[in-house]
């Protein structure tokens, strides 16, 4: 919030229009941290869960997933935040396995001319015994701010994969390891952010996921999705997040090495953001 403060002191325009351009802005701000997200509509479906589910932006969304299911993968997505064209995200991810590593890098852009974000993120991963892997990633951030100089910041996460079973994983997540702040006229801390998810394969047909989440700027936040997959060529996702105030829903289609997904979220005050998600496997 202190980052928006510093731009209406600085801002040549005039006091009194301030507040009602602060209002046009609120969407703006609301999804302007996206360093603090989840990315890509496979997790975006399910409620925002990314720590225990293994889809493209792992490097992102927990770098340890990237060796529960190594592949090579493209995947591209953009959502579109409450019907929102100027605040769409538009993102791009890459993931490999090599004899013993696995690795990928994501870049994600959201924003607008008042307020832009970029991260690129470049992520590795492990298995250090059967059942445990060891994840680890270093994100670049650039943020562009109206008539402010651009800020710039690298953070890292840490994530961690515990393969109880084949039926159930724990996983846990660290972002912003280095505790990584703005530099500005006060130093403005990004925050740290840890997450413990659950992923339980019910049957061949159903998965059932959840998450907490907490971090040193917000309440614990709970999620929950499910994944119901109906044949090979068509799952059906859902979740909610933020305490049942957000709604998500979506469906997978496969041909071939082929998925295409695409869904909505419903947030009960702000509206509905839709997305799409197209990934190649290799």
């Amino acid at each position: 919030m202190y980052l928006w403060v510093i731009l209406a002191e600085k801002s040549p325009v005039k006091s009194y229009l301030i507040p009602l351009f602060s209002l046009q802005l609120i969407p703006c701000l609301l999804c302007a941290q996206i360093w603090s997200r989840p990315f890509g509509m496979q997790n975006a479906l399910i409620g925002n869960i990314s720590s225990c589910y293994p889809a493209n932006f792992a490097s992102l969304n927990n770098p340890a997933l990237l060796s529960l299911k190594p592949s090579k993968q493209l995947a591209i997505a953009h959502q579109l935040p409450y019907l929102q064209s100027n605040l769409a995200i538009a993102a791009a991810s890459f993931q490999n396995t090599t004899k013993h590593t696995s690795w990928g890098i994501s870049f994600i852009q959201s924003g607008n001319e008042f307020f832009k974000q970029q991260i690129i993120s470049t992520g590795f991963s492990r298995k250090i015994s059967k059942n445990l892997i060891l994840g680890a990633a270093l994100n670049y951030l650039a943020t562009k701010q109206l008539q402010l100089k651009n800020l710039h910041n690298l953070y890292g996460t840490l994530g961690f994969i515990v393969q109880i079973n084949k039926q159930l994983l724990i996983s846990s997540h660290l972002i912003n390891v280095t505790a990584s702040a703005y530099q500005l006229e006060k130093k403005q801390d990004l925050g740290q952010i840890f997450q413990v998810g659950i992923s339980y394969e019910f049957s061949k047909h159903i998965r059932l996921l959840s998450e907490i989440q907490t971090s040193n700027k917000s309440s614990i936040e709970l999620r929950f999705g499910l994944l119901y997959h109906i044949n090979p060529l068509l799952d059906i996702r859902i979740g909610t997040s933020k305490n049942l105030n957000n709604y998500s829903g979506g469906i997978l289609v496969r041909k071939s090495t082929i998925n295409f997904i695409m869904g909505m979220q419903v947030n009960r005050l702000l509206g509905m953001s839709p997305g799409a998600e197209f990934n190649q496997s290799f």
